[in-house]
């Protein structure tokens, strides 16, 4: 058997669903076989250029339930603090949450009258 042929089965192989191939000619006997599926390796991200951080506050789901904004609120606009934000509903309780601090909203991590975790971030507030 020549080095093309063993190529041509390997080839073969790869394209196969079969994990191993034995062949045998004349007095040459070849086995090969597919290496096992391993984890892919994530890439990793490429390096951000440092950046002062930010001063930023996460508005919390303190229970499980459905929250209800107050009103419409959207990234960049601006929210004082102890503003009501919503209240999460569950069963006969219902909670308020309030702006924690004063700022610009720089992220709005659930949607209008929608289920919520413990913990879930409901608002991060960048503060001013």
């Amino acid at each position: 058997m020549n080095i093309e042929r063993a190529e041509e089965l390997a080839v073969l192989l790869r394209g196969s669903a079969c994990s191993q191939l034995t062949v045998k000619e004349g007095d040459t006997l070849i086995r090969l076989k597919k290496a096992p599926a391993g984890r892919r390796v994530k890439k990793e991200a490429p390096v951000k250029q440092a950046r002062p951080a930010e001063k930023t506050a996460e508005v919390r789901s303190d229970m499980v339930g459905m929250f209800t904004f107050a009103e419409p609120f959207a990234p960049g606009g601006r929210i004082e603090a102890g503003r009501l934000i919503g209240h999460i509903k569950s069963f006969s309780i219902v909670n308020e949450v309030h702006a924690p601090c004063g700022g610009v909203i720089a992220e709005i991590g659930c949607e209008d009258d929608s289920p919520v975790e413990y913990g879930q971030v409901i608002m991060v507030i960048k503060e001013i």
